[in-house]
Parts: structure tokens; sequence; C-alpha cells
């Protein structure tokens, strides 16, 4: 039987880093700093290579992101959770995240990542901010006494598996219908070009 845990059980919660204004980049600085923006769209990793350098004026050390964390964007009307992974310098989660960090002994950042994904625990989460809001917030609070089911690591290693083969298909797919679209258009373009040529002749 699947146990059933809360996220407080199996993880901390931290609030990634609170800048005290507007973050300026630095192309010299020595960290960076994830924003909204540096998330695939498909929520399954960071794209670092667009992040901002930033120079930092206190100690970062306990805020610095760790293999394994996961970020979960809790302000507005779509919320998401994006697992960290293959960090290769210091780097640091902006403060509209909340920095998720899995024991992993009990839990893997990509099963937590999908399960918070979920549409109905999004939902479930969303409806806890109360109606009538316009820039829902979502509490820590609210994310610690969320339960959620825990089979074995070796079941969740399993779950993983199959969601990055479904996400590799996916892309790929994307990619595909993407050179169909260039090629038709393409084709287009030249049955075009050729018509408009014997018309003047």
């Amino acid at each position: 039987m699947t146990n059933i845990k809360t996220i407080r059980d199996v993880a901390s919660i931290n609030v990634g880093y609170q800048l005290r204004s507007k973050p300026i980049p630095d192309k010299h600085g020595g960290t960076l700093l994830i924003r909204a923006k540096d998330i695939k769209p498909d929520r399954t990793k960071l794209m670092t290579a667009n992040a901002i350098r930033i120079s930092t004026e206190r100690s970062i050390e306990k805020r610095l992101l760790k293999d394994g964390d996961v970020l979960f964007m809790g302000k507005g009307l779509q919320p998401f959770a994006c697992p960290v992974r293959n960090l290769t310098e210091p780097t640091l989660a902006a403060g509209i995240f909340f920095v998720i960090r899995p024991n992993q002994e009990y839990i893997l950042p990509e099963y937590l990542a999908w399960y918070l994904n979920k549409d109905e625990i999004l939902r479930t989460l969303l409806i806890a901010c109360g109606t009538g809001i316009t820039m829902p917030v979502i509490r820590r609070g609210v994310i610690e006494k969320l339960q959620i089911p825990l089979p074995s690591l070796k079941i969740q290693q399993k779950i993983c598996g199959l969601l990055a083969v479904a996400n590799r298909e996916k892309y790929l797919m994307d990619k595909l219908i993407t050179q169909k679209q260039t090629l038709i258009q393409a084709v287009c373009k030249k049955l075009t070009d050729q018509n408009e040529d014997k018309e003047i002749t």
C-alpha cells in the first residue's frame, strides 16, 4: 500500500533569494539568477544559458540552489514546479520561487515536481488562496500541508522514466511539425515565385 505523506514530512521549503530592488545584470557577476523566463516551457529543466548574472552584497551560501532542489512558482494563475539538475556554477532562484529541497531517501525531485504540476493539485492549491483574487499567491504553509502519495523509490523511478520518454516524444513530434511547416512554406513560396515568373513572361 502506498504511503501518504505531507510535503513537510519529506522536504524543506524556503523562499528564493530576495533582492532589495530590480536585479541589475552584471556580466562579471559570479552568480546566476533564475527567473520565471529561465524555465523551459515544459517545466522539465532550467535554461541557465539565458539566466542573468548578478553580484551579491550579502552572504548567499545558504541560498544557493543544489542539485535535486525543486523550484515552485506560486504566484499568479499558472503556478508550476521544476526540478533543478546539472548546475555548473553558483545559482540562485529569484524571490518569486519557493525552493523545495526533498529528502531523496524518500522522494525523487522529478516525482515531486510531476506531482505538484498535476492539474488537480494546482487547482487545489489555487482554491486555497481564496476566491476573487486577481493575483493568487500560494502560501508556504499550504504547500507544506499538501498530501502526496509516496510509492517506493523504484516505482518513482519508473514513473519518472515514463515521463522522460513522453517528454522526449513530445519534443520530437513538435520538432517534426516545425520542420513540416517550414518545408510547406518553402514549397508554397517556390510555387508562388514560379507563377509570378510565368505571368511576367
